[in-house]
């Protein structure tokens, strides 16, 4: 019987280094998406691009180019496709225990507002390598309750750039 208790011990204590050792791998990504709508106007999108579910945005602005400092050739670089300033990239990258392998970054940066930005798609088969980018359409119905991991998201302004933030991790 103590025998059993032991190894019940083990496996728990064990299991749970395990889990830990692990870490976190990121189903979520929040993004920006800017679509170019002509005459130098373009619709600014903040959502969450799911690994699941695709990009569902949570706000929208149709406004001019000259809003976010975006010029005719950065606006035909990024038009369609999701993207996140290069400086918050880096930090969830540094985060011990907290894997991107599901998300893909270009290595071009694009100035928007004069903060350098990366393109930032699913993963496919490059498993996190940069890749050639797609544009991901938003899905045809809404689930009524996404499912996160382990985050909480904040309300976003333009060029106030706010990821979710991690919580209940001990």
């Amino acid at each position: 019987m103590k025998s059993l208790k032991m190894m019940l011990f083990l496996v728990v204590c064990l299991g749970g280094w395990n889990a830990q050792a692990a870490g976190i791998v990121a189903e979520d990504y929040s993004v920006d998406r800017f679509t170019d709508l002509g005459g130098e106007k373009i619709r600014w999108e903040q959502g969450t691009l799911f690994v699941k579910q695709g990009f569902i945005p949570q706000t929208s602005l149709d406004t001019s180019f000259a809003s976010f400092g975006l010029t005719q050739e950065v606006v035909n670089a990024i038009n369609g496709k999701f993207v996140d300033t290069l400086a918050l990239w880096t930090s969830f990258s540094n985060i011990p225990n907290y894997s991107l392998r599901n998300f893909t970054r270009s290595v071009e940066t694009y100035s928007i507002d004069g903060v350098p930005n990366v393109l930032v798609s699913l993963s496919g088969a490059g498993g996190g390598q940069p890749s050639k980018h797609q544009k991901f359409q938003s899905p045809p119905s809404i689930p009524k309750q996404p499912k996160l991991l382990a985050t909480q998201h904040s309300f976003w302004l333009p060029s106030t750039h706010q990821q979710p933030t991690i919580s209940g991790l001990s």
